[in-house]
């Protein structure tokens, strides 16, 4: 019997390198996305929430078609909790973007990222330790706060003065939905892959933010540089980073995730240095040391690779106990089976030589009763000849008159007709049982003769 076992929570699951890399992957890819929205926003007047919608269908289309191009587009047959993982994906991300770009209208953008970055690591660490009842691993405790450290070196400036509230509403909401995208995710969905998960919940997040787009007004780039840096945005920014990133929870911890995707505004730096001809102070170089430095810190040890060799190995070895075990079981079956028809077939043979043994004994037995019953016939007409010779001698012997003479002669005559009528020894036993009772008839009639006859030779010699 096969066993399905429920997944472990990926602080329980050793972090895969591969994973890890996806992560770096995604990070790297937000990076860029924030320099291609940079220069959008320099380039064309588009509406943020516009820039969302367009943004998240051109990514969600272009994922689609490689769902269905490689067979996995199942939307709807995967059952209820992937569609409720789908939905949850898209409400988180409609709620993000929206939040996001909002506290861009009231915050500086430095103050904006380093509220909405900085804040998802706290929730999730947080939440770990409330929901799994124990303390987070010291490279987590040690990366936490190197990394916001560098992360307000990097990104906070003079202008810090500058407070909305309803900003840092926006910003700490942006934050939340984030974390808590971390955290739905923290599991996969049996049959849900990334790409259709990908795929939906971009289209999905792009309609519910459709209404926004439509009241702030909904427009298109005008340039074909906006259109090549949407689609860059779309495409890369949004669904090759998304996918990146669902793969890679599969088993790297939401607390690793969060601290490594600290690390999007050093990508959004140096790209704003090579391309923007931007300047990086020496505050904010040493800010993005410390945040590579805390990625080094929580990155996937090579005890961690081997436990996870380990781990694998142990599954195989598992599947292969229970395949030989199940294979032992079926192997006994058989045999059992196979005996089981052995005995249904020497059963059914011993019935029939029985049958056939009765069926011999019954015609031996209608055999014998058939010479018994010719031997008694035999008995009998014997018995019947010497009687009648027996009578016929003694009516010579008186020397009786003539009619006595004609009636020894014609019981004599009807003897020899009654021998001749004799059966066979061939003949069946019920034509000799028909034959003897005929003949006991004829010899009873030819001894009541013979006794007249003697009568009246008694009654002739007195007178």
């Amino acid at each position: 019997m096969s066993h399905v076992a429920r997944p472990p929570a990926p602080s329980d699951r050793a972090m895969l390198p591969q994973h890890f890399m996806m992560i770096l992957t995604a990070t790297f890819l937000w990076g860029t996305g924030a320099v291609a929205g940079t220069m959008l926003g320099q380039l064309e007047t588009l509406p943020p929430a516009t820039v969302a919608v367009l943004r998240l269908t051109i990514g969600g289309i272009v994922l689609l078609v490689v769902t269905i191009a490689t067979g996995q587009f199942r939307l709807g047959k995967l059952g209820y909790a992937a569609d409720l993982r789908i939905v949850g994906n898209a409400v988180t991300i409609a709620v993000f973007e929206f939040c996001y770009f909002s506290a861009f209208y009231e915050l500086t953008v430095s103050i904006a990222i380093f509220i909405i970055l900085g804040t998802t690591p706290l929730l999730i660490t947080a939440w770990t330790a409330i929901t799994e009842r124990r303390r987070p691993p010291n490279a987590v405790l040690i990366a936490i706060p190197v990394s916001l450290l560098g992360l307000g070196l990097l990104v906070l400036t003079s202008d810090i003065e500058r407070i909305s509230w309803l900003g840092v509403v926006y910003a700490v909401g942006a934050g939340v939905a984030y974390a808590v995208q971390l955290v739905i995710n923290r599991v996969p969905v049996a049959g849900l892959e990334p790409v259709l998960l990908s795929s939906s919940s971009l289209l999905l997040a792009a309609l519910l933010l459709l209404p926004i787009s439509v009241l702030t007004g909904l427009a298109l780039p005008a340039t074909g540089l906006g259109w090549g840096l949407l689609g860059y945005s779309a495409v890369f920014a949004s669904a090759l980073a998304f996918l990146c990133y669902l793969i890679g929870l599969r088993t790297v911890p939401g607390t690793t995730v969060s601290i490594v995707t600290l690390a999007e505004p050093v990508v959004a730096a140096v790209g704003g240095v090579a391309l923007l001809g931007e300047r990086m102070s020496p505050r904010g170089v040493i800010g993005a040391a410390l945040m590579l430095t805390a990625v080094v810190l929580v990155r996937p040890k090579k005890t961690e690779h081997r436990v996870t060799e380990e781990a694998a190995d142990e599954r195989s070895a598992a599947v292969e106990g229970d395949a030989a075990v199940e294979g032992d079981a079926a192997d006994k079956g058989d045999a059992a089976d196979e005996r089981v028809s052995a005995d249904e077939s020497s059963g059914a043979e011993d019935e029939n030589n029985s049958v056939g043994e009765d069926d011999v004994a019954s015609d031996g037995g209608a055999v014998d009763e058939g010479d018994s019953t010719v031997d008694e016939g035999d008995a009998a007409d014997e018995g019947d000849a010497a009687g009648d010779g027996g009578a016929a001698g003694d009516g010579g012997a008186t020397g009786g008159g003539g009619a006595a003479g004609g009636g020894d002669t014609a019981g004599e005559d009807d003897v020899a007709d009654e021998l001749s009528d004799l059966p066979d020894e061939g003949e069946s036993a019920e034509e000799s049982a028909a034959d003897e009772e005929s003949a006991a008839s004829e010899g009873g009639a030819v001894d009541a003769a013979d006794e007249s006859s003697d009568l009246a030779d008694d009654a002739a010699s007195k007178s």
